[in-house]
């Protein structure tokens, strides 16, 4: 049996852009995805912005593998990059960043709305950007800055809800259960049907 000639080791410039470079890039978008996903409206445009460019690493990091198989001896270090992707989409899947954010949160937002002072600024809250704050006949809404389906966000009802669900029709409000925090109260998110 012949065994052809070894082939060569990458180029430093190579093996930095591939070990280094690129798998600290990844890191920095996730880490961005991460802060961005700690409120419950994470903003539309941080998140398009973070994963345009990590998207291009990826393709970026396709390519360098290809040619590095096809033309230089494999190097374990390539695999860096992918490794830190699966962490960063494994801690946002686990939905931890939005339970830690309501925690942190809380207090600030329980304040806000036991006051219910209408406002039309936005103000942050802990890490929740609250657009304006109206009073409700039973209670009060925050109205989150980043949604794009329409009116949204957290409603504060010390006396809970007549029913649960969709708006029942245009210009209505429908609450839902509060994905992270307390589920049975007083923290409803509400949206207006359109």
């Amino acid at each position: 049996m012949t065994t052809g000639t070894p082939r060569p080791v990458a180029p430093r410039w190579w093996r930095l852009l591939v070990r280094r470079v690129i798998p600290i890039a990844v890191a920095v978008l996730f880490l961005v995805l991460l802060v961005a996903s700690l409120p419950l409206y994470p903003s539309l445009i941080v998140v398009v912005l973070a994963l345009l460019p990590l998207l291009g690493l990826g393709l970026i990091w396709c390519v360098l593998v290809g040619v590095q198989v096809w033309k230089y001896r494999w190097d374990n270090g390539a695999l860096i990059a992918p490794a830190v992707g699966l962490i960063m989409v494994a801690a946002i899947a686990s939905g931890a960043m939005p339970r830690l954010g309501w925690e942190v949160s809380k207090g600030a937002l329980t304040a806000t709305a036991q006051s219910c002072a209408p406002t039309s600024d936005t103000q942050w809250r802990g890490v929740y950007p609250v657009r304006s704050v109206d009073r409700d006949d039973d209670g009060c809404l925050l109205y989150m800055d980043t949604t794009f389906l329409g009116p949204a966000g957290i409603a504060y009802r010390p006396e809970g809800v007549d029913r649960l669900g969709l708006p029942p029709g245009e210009g209505q409000i429908g609450y839902t259960e509060m994905p992270v925090g307390p589920t049975d109260g007083p923290w409803y998110q509400f949206e207006f049907g359109w």
